[in-house]
C-alpha cells in the first residue's frame, strides 16, 4: 500500500514525573525508548515528526515540533504535530509503548474508515488514543478544545468522532502486551525481563 499520505508523529514530550528523568531518553535492552519509536515508523520515514520540547541527542536528526500551545498535557503535543503535519493523514504513537511494532501499524494504517480518527483498541474494550491515525485537520478542533479548558484526548476523540478497532481482528501481529506503557523505572525493569521481544 501507498503511505504518501501519512505522516508518522512520536510523541515524546511529557515531563516524565514517575520515571524521574526522561522518558524518551530511558534506555531498554540497548537503545533509547525513542528509537524503538522510530524504528516502528521507519516505513513513512522521511515524513516522521518528533513532538519534544527540549534539544534531543544530536544523533537524532528527526524534525521536532515544539508545543504551541503548552500546559495541556498530551493534548498539546498532538495539536502541535498535527499543525506541523505536511500530509492529510498522521500516525500517532507515543515513545512510552516500545512493543507496538511497524507491521502493526501498516495494518492500523490499512484499514478502511469513514471516521477521522481510527484508533487502536485492545480486546478488552481498552481505546489507544496514542496508537492511532488523525486527519491532520483536526488540529484546528483540538485547539478549541484546549481553549475550552478539555484536555482529555478520549473527550477530543468522542467529540471529532472516531472508530475503535480490535487490534486482535486486524492484525495478526498484535499481542497481549503490545500496549503496555512505561511510566516508571519499576515499569522500565519489567518489561526489560519480559521474553518474546
Amino acid at each position: 500500500m501507498d503511505f504518501q499520505n501519512v505522516t508518522g508523529l512520536i510523541l515524546a514530550g511529557g515531563q516524565s514525573r514517575r520515571m524521574g528523568r526522561d522518558k524518551a531518553l530511558s534506555p531498554i535492552r540497548g537503545l533509547r525508548l525513542i528509537d524503538y519509536a522510530i524504528q516502528s515508523l521507519s516505513f513513512l520515514s522521511p515524513r516522521i515528526l518528533i513532538s519534544y520540547n527540549g534539544i534531543l541527542p544530536a544523533d537524532i536528526t528527526i524534525t521536532t515540533v515544539c508545543d504551541i500551545i503548552p500546559g495541556h498535557g498530551p493534548a498539546s503535543g498532538l495539536h502541535a504535530s498535527l499543525t506541523a503535519c505536511p500530509t492529510s493523514r498522521c500516525l500517532v504513537i507515543s515513545t512510552d509503548m516500545p512493543l507496538i511494532g511497524r507491521e502493526f501499524l501498516m495494518d492500523l494504517l490499512q484499514y478502511p474508515s469513514s471516521k477521522p480518527i481510527v484508533a487502536a483498541m485492545s480486546p478488552d474494550g481498552f481505546v489507544e488514543p496514542l496508537c492511532a491515525v488523525y486527519e491532520a485537520s483536526l488540529s484546528v478542533l483540538l485547539k478549541q478544545q484546549m481553549e475550552n479548558g478539555r484536555n482529555k484526548l478520549m473527550d477530543f476523540l468522542s467529540m471529532a468522532g472516531y472508530e475503535a478497532v480490535d487490534s486482535s481482528k486486524i492484525s495478526k501481529h498484535w499481542s497481549q502486551e503490545m500496549f503496555s506503557n512505561i511510566n516508571t523505572p519499576e515499569d522500565l525493569r519489567r518489561m526489560e525481563a519480559m521474553e518474546g521481544w
